[in-house]
């Protein structure tokens, strides 16, 4: 076999071995709560500030947070905390 061909099998190999971590990956990720699932139910069930929550759940920048949190819940984090006032 030549190098060429070894490095041949080794792609289709490796291809295979890729596609299935991710499709395993995908499942697992799909029944873990989100780090903006996480944030939201912290918004509503503590007094940590806004900056605090996004801080906890991983993200460095709170523009970021703000700008992922609105895209997936259609509310910013203040709006949504403020929902368990009314």
């Amino acid at each position: 076999m030549t190098p060429v061909n070894m490095r041949m099998n080794l792609e289709i190999i490796l291809s295979g071995v890729v596609r299935k971590l991710s499709r395993i990956f995908a499942h697992i990720s799909a029944k873990m709560p989100t780090r903006l699932q996480i944030a939201a139910d912290m918004l509503m069930t503590t007094d940590y500030t806004i900056t605090g929550i996004a801080s906890r759940c991983g993200f460095g920048h709170m523009s970021y947070f703000s700008r992922a949190f609105h895209g997936m819940f259609g509310v910013t984090p203040r709006e949504y905390r403020n929902r368990r006032y009314e």
